[in-house]
C-alpha cells in the first residue's frame, strides 16, 4: 500500500464545464492514496444553477477533516474554485494545481452566447472577459499547468506566476502519463516536498 505522502491535506478534483468527473479518475486513482482524504467534486454543469454548486464546493472545503487542502481544477473548475473561494473566508490552507484554466474569454462560449447564453450561465461567465478573469484569494499558493497544443483557451500572460506548460490538448492532459506526472509534480512542489515540478518546462 503507498505511504500517505500527506497525512494532513486533502485534495479536490474538480472537472471543467462539460466535463464528467469520470474525466478525472485517472487522476483521482494516481493520486487519492496519498492524502488524507479525496473528494472527486462532481455537479450539473449545464443548464445548473451555478451559485449552488459554488457555494456545495465552499461547504466541502470547510467541513473537510484536514487542515490544509489542494484543489486541482481542470478549465472552468478554476473558475468555480476561485468563486468558492471568494464567497467567504476558511480557515483551512488553501493551495492549487490549475491545469488549462478559464482566465480570460473563451471564443467558442462568444460563439454561442447568443443561442446559449440564456440557458447557460456558464457561457455567459466564459464569454465574458471581465467576469472570468476572477482570482484567487491571495492567500492561495498557485501553480497553473498550460496544454501546449490548446485549442479551447487563449494562451494565459506568459508572465504568469509559476506557469508550466505540457506537450497535451485540453483534454487529453487529463489522461496522459506526463500529465499527471506534471500534476504530481506540482502537487509535491506546493506542499514542500520537491524543490521543483519536475518533467515539465517552465514558460515563465
Amino acid at each position: 500500500m503507498t505511504k500517505t505522502e500527506f497525512p494532513a491535506t486533502g485534495l479536490i478534483l474538480i472537472p471543467g464545464f462539460m466535463s464528467p468527473a469520470w474525466m478525472m479518475r485517472p487522476l483521482h486513482r494516481a493520486l487519492r492514496d496519498r492524502f488524507a482524504t479525496t473528494v472527486l467534486f462532481d455537479y450539473p454543469r449545464v443548464f445548473s444553477n451555478l451559485s449552488k454548486t459554488v457555494g456545495q464546493l465552499r461547504d466541502r472545503i470547510d467541513a473537510g477533516p484536514v487542515d490544509r487542502w489542494v484543489l486541482l481544477t481542470h478549465s472552468f473548475g478554476d473558475w468555480v474554485a476561485r468563486a468558492a473561494l471568494n464567497s467567504g473566508d476558511h480557515s483551512k490552507t488553501i493551495m492549487a494545481v490549475s491545469i488549462a484554466p478559464v482566465i480570460d474569454a473563451v471564443p467558442m462560449a462568444r460563439r454561442v452566447r447568443p443561442l446559449l447564453g440564456r440557458f447557460s450561465e456558464e457561457i455567459r461567465i466564459m464569454s465574458d472577459r471581465r467576469a472570468v478573469r476572477s482570482a484567487y484569494p491571495p492567500s492561495v499558493q498557485r501553480i497553473v499547468l498550460w496544454t501546449r497544443w490548446e485549442w479551447l483557451m487563449k494562451a494565459p500572460p506568459s508572465d504568469l506566476h509559476e506557469l508550466k506548460t505540457i506537450n497535451a490538448t485540453h483534454n487529453s492532459v487529463l489522461f496522459q502519463p506526463a500529465g499527471i506526472t506534471a500534476v504530481r509534480g506540482a502537487i509535491q512542489q506546493l506542499c514542500g516536498t520537491s524543490p521543483a515540478v519536475q518533467g515539465i518546462a517552465a514558460t515563465a
